[in-house]
């Protein structure tokens, strides 16, 4: 039911199968199911509470994989609330516990977003280069050298905005996101070379397809 939308039949099912069965070895993963579903009908401090009990059920269990995702979605769910104070700390604490853990990078992207919502631009900046340290060419690294750059770009460092432009197209040169950035190394480029360089990226910019935003900016 939970697959086709039909979150009011997965609630009632999982609600009675935990109830019924509640130390069958499945129970975490229906416990993860029954919070995903509180999710969806927007009961997020309900889905909250249904994973904060599972972490204190499996914390020091060597649940390692069960405890990480439970704490990754919380922090999800306290961002979706706009408490990005409390997502924020969330993703550091899921940081420290488990600084190798596959999602690292999403938890580091997300952090950002939270700094960068709280007005904290440094904070957002360093979690961000961070991800391109570790996996410069992740696909949510894209993302990061993108929001990085125009963070710098924003404070008029332009150095710094340069790097990450240059780094977004080494490693993403066909996406989306190549065209402005492009269009953005052209101020940054001038800074220190001629305006015949600048020029000649505002150029490159309009060139082989141009997106919205360098084909209105590009010709001014």
């Amino acid at each position: 039911p939970a697959a086709p939308a039909r979150y009011a039949d997965a609630r009632k099912a999982l609600e009675s199968l935990m109830q019924d069965f509640p130390d069958h070895p499945l129970g975490a993963s229906a416990q993860r199911l029954l919070a995903w579903t509180y999710s969806r009908e927007g009961e997020d401090s309900l889905a909250i509470a249904t994973e904060e009990r599972l972490i204190a059920r499996y914390s020091g269990r060597g649940e390692d994989a069960i405890v990480s995702g439970a704490m990754l979605d919380i922090a999800h769910e306290r961002f979706n609330q706009k408490s990005f104070a409390a997502a924020a700390a969330g993703y550091e604490d899921f940081l420290r516990r488990y600084p190798a853990h596959p999602k690292r990078l999403t938890a580091l992207y997300q952090a950002g977003l939270c700094y960068l919502r709280l007005d904290r631009a440094g904070d957002a900046v360093d979690r961000w280069e961070r991800i391109v340290r570790d996996s410069a060419a992740s696909p949510v690294a894209e993302r990061a050298w993108a929001r990085a750059g125009d963070l710098y770009f924003q404070a008029d460092k332009f150095a710094d905005a340069r790097r990450c432009y240059r780094g977004l197209l080494e490693h993403f040169g066909s996406s989306s996101a190549a065209s402005l950035a492009t269009l953005r190394l052209a101020p940054c480029e001038s800074t220190a070379f001629p305006d015949a360089a600048a020029l000649e990226l505002f150029a490159t910019a309009l060139a082989p397809s141009p997106g919205p935003a360098s084909a209105r900016a590009a010709p001014r």
